[in-house]
């Protein structure tokens, strides 16, 4: 019986503080994401922007 009262009073507590709980659960794991996805974002315009630089320095050797 003393599983069941436990088991009970779990269910009382997440009753009680759910919001709690899922509410900066889910604000953290939001931002972690948006910032993960920020900075894999931001590596590839770098990546791009050299890529531009690099063609446009090899256009004006050809140039030349």
């Amino acid at each position: 019986m003393d599983v069941g009262r436990k088991l009970k009073s779990a269910y009382a507590f997440w009753r009680y503080y759910r919001v709690v709980i899922i509410f900066p659960t889910f604000t953290v794991t939001s931002i972690l994401a948006d910032y993960l996805h920020t900075k894999h974002w931001k590596a590839e315009q770098l990546q791009k922007k050299k890529q531009l630089q690099s063609s446009l320095i090899d256009s004006e050797e050809l140039h030349d």
